[in-house]
């Protein structure tokens, strides 16, 4: 069951540190993929990880953002699909 709007529950800020961990994992997979000669030691891991970190920190606030403007039946600002 989804919060009623303008309010966070637990679940809320769960599926949120969820979301935010996907998006760090994914963000290092993606950085890792595409840097052409990847290696291991010579890679600057203080550059990743702060890529991580802003991921995480921007995901988590996007998906709080969504659920606390969205209804408890999830329309989005409470409208309706028939209402936009």
């Amino acid at each position: 069951m989804n919060s009623p709007f303008l309010t966070l529950g637990k679940s809320d800020v769960v599926k949120g540190a969820i979301t935010a961990v996907l998006a760090a994992v994914i963000t290092v997979l993606y950085g890792v993929v595409s840097q052409s000669g990847f290696d291991v030691f010579s890679t600057d891991w203080g550059v990743i990880l702060n890529q991580v970190i802003q991921a995480s920190f921007t995901a988590f606030l996007a998906y709080m953002s969504k659920n606390l403007l969205s209804d408890s039946e999830g329309d989005f600002l409470g409208l309706s699909d028939s209402e936009q």
